[in-house]
């Protein structure tokens, strides 16, 4: 008995499908390292265990992560060292929109949108009673994984599945060292030794031959506080100086060397050495490390023309970022002195959430197929300094999507429907950078295909509402900078509208012409962000004033 939920398949330009003997042969840990290998795609990574999908310079909020077609608590868009939450081991196929994806799923689609569909949800009944995999990985250099997946028909017409994995591996070895050679460089500059994440130890010398004259004023009040005079402000160019309303002849520098070309430096930099923040390993990765656990289970029940099936998740992460950053702790002394600190930062993730899907197939030829969807998932995501939280998002978001495929006659199909999603975020911790908030995204949809060979034509449009709003948050505490601004509620209204004509030349190639217009709302980060964000070693300033579209074409 065959699936019905498969059958309905959009003519979207540009999509590009990795089914599961694909994915096998990649055999990557993160989604952008898996899609890494498709043209047009890159990794945005933050290290080997946080990576997500670059599609043509465009990622972030920008590239909308989906579930079975949901939107899912994916919040890489505001801090991409976080992972989407789900199981690679558990995927059936991935969909990649490498275009403007905006007219089916939104705003955040702009630069494309990926579709992972996993086994948790059986999509049709067993040729035999019982079905299932284990798989076991032993590796000398990333670490061992188990996995393991079991589908059974109950009954006439139920499906069961059950599912696990588990991963582990400790820091990473590579060919040579982590950081290039100019990390160790004298001349290196402030900016670049920052994020090469290294101390340069360096002492300012001043040239005490180029200046002529000795103040006598500071000679006189030296050790006066009330001037709180040194050594520094003692050289100078002038031959006089002001005491007392009168004017009096400076002496002489007695190190002074005359004759000196006028663009020698006044200040020489000297550099003693370089140090790490924390100690590096040549050939090994530093804070490489990962764990992941998780399990899933499902059931479908699938007649001839309706299928209804349920499925439920639980994941647990944690990992490494190859970066070091610092919090100040007290070190006890005869005086209190306060000393950085570095530390390795980490990611922990506890995510859980149950799935729905639904499809029915009326016995009319106007409409090929109603789905209705709806996704649930809470979330725990932590940002770490070594073990201790330093950030976290407890995140709670529900997806409801619905679509009606039809078929007006051989040559007119379409598919139109409606979405809806709220997230509400809620953190805390000692270098939180986003308050408390809320956020309600709906929209309409339909796309529709004219098929007269060789001429093919393909019309979208698509209307969003999206509502942000801050929480009451007594204890977040914002930065300087515009922080966010008044923190004041935005409503976005956007529209969407994709085109394109096909002309095919006897199956062996053809001319395209597209036009695209896409609107995106800023997402919560870009308009109330107001701290430091250590994890990525950044400075966040939202502006609730942005301007209510963000347009592409």
């Amino acid at each position: 008995m065959s699936a019905i939920w498969e059958k309905s398949k959009l003519n979207v330009r540009q999509k590009t499908r990795l089914d599961r003997k694909q994915l096998d042969r990649i055999q990557a840990q993160t989604l952008g390292e898996t899609l890494s290998h498709i043209a047009g795609v890159q990794n945005a990574s933050f290290g080997p265990n946080s990576g997500m999908p670059m599609i043509r310079s465009l990622s972030g909020s920008r590239v909308s992560v989906l579930s079975n077609g949901l939107s899912i608590n994916d919040l890489s868009g505001i801090s991409p060292n976080l992972n989407p939450n789900f199981d690679m081991d558990n995927l059936r196929e991935i969909e990649l929109y490498k275009g403007a994806a905006t007219v089916l799923f939104g705003g955040k689609a702009i630069g494309g949108a990926v579709n992972v569909k996993d086994n948790t949800i059986p999509m049709n009944r067993l040729p035999k009673q019982i079905a299932g995999q284990a798989n076991a990985e032993l590796g000398t250099n990333n670490g061992n994984s188990q996995s393991l997946a079991f589908n059974a028909n109950i009954g006439k017409y139920w499906v069961g599945h059950i599912g696990a994995m588990r991963l582990r591996h400790g820091n990473l070895k590579i060919p040579g060292n982590t950081k290039a050679a100019i990390a160790y460089d004298p001349k290196i500059d402030h900016l670049t030794a920052a994020m090469a994440q290294v101390n340069v130890d360096r002492e300012t010398i001043r040239n005490l031959t180029l200046y002529p004259y000795l103040s006598q004023f500071v000679i006189e009040h030296m050790g006066d506080p009330k001037w709180d005079l040194s050594e520094a402000d003692l050289y100078t160019f002038e031959n006089y100086s002001f005491i007392n309303g009168s004017k009096v002849l400076n002496p002489q520098n007695d190190k002074y060397v005359a004759g000196q070309d006028p663009n020698t430096p006044l200040y020489t930099e000297v550099v003693h050495g370089i140090t790490d923040y924390a100690p590096v390993k040549p050939g090994v990765m530093p804070n490489s490390h990962a764990e992941r656990n998780a399990v899933n289970a499902g059931a479908s029940y699938i007649r001839d023309n309706f299928q209804l099936g349920l499925g439920l998740y639980a994941l647990e992460s944690y990992y490494g970022i190859p970066g070091f950053a610092q919090r100040n702790k007290p070190v006890h002394s005869h005086t209190t002195v306060w000393t950085p600190i570095y530390e390795p930062i980490n990611t922990r993730t506890y995510s859980y959430a149950w799935q729905v899907e639904s499809a029915f197939k009326p016995k009319t030829q106007l409409i090929s197929a109603v789905k209705f969807n709806y996704r649930g998932e809470v979330s725990d995501d932590r940002e770490l300094l070594g073990r201790y939280r330093v950030n976290k998002f407890d995140s709670e978001r529900h997806a409801l999507r619905s679509e009606i495929t039809q078929q007006f006659n051989p040559f007119w199909s379409g598919t139109s429907g409606v979405d809806f999603s709220v997230v509400a975020i809620r953190g805390e911790g000692d270098r939180r950078y986003i308050p408390n908030n809320l956020s309600r995204e709906g929209g309409i949809f339909t796309l529709q295909t004219i098929e007269l060979n060789p001429v093919a034509f393909h019309v979208g449009y698509r209307h969003d509402w999206v509502a942000r709003r801050t929480l009451s948050d007594p204890t977040y505490q914002r930065s300087r900078g515009m922080a966010g601004g008044d923190l004041s509620a935005r409503d976005f209204s956007l529209n969407h509208f994709s085109g394109d004509i096909k002309y095919s030349i006897f199956d062996m190639a053809y001319g395209q012409a597209t036009f695209s217009h896409a609107e995106r709302a800023p997402g919560v980060n870009e308009l109330y962000a107001g701290n430091d964000h250590f994890a990525i070693l950044v400075e966040e300033n939202g502006d609730d004033r942005l301007k209510g579209k963000l347009k592409f074409l």
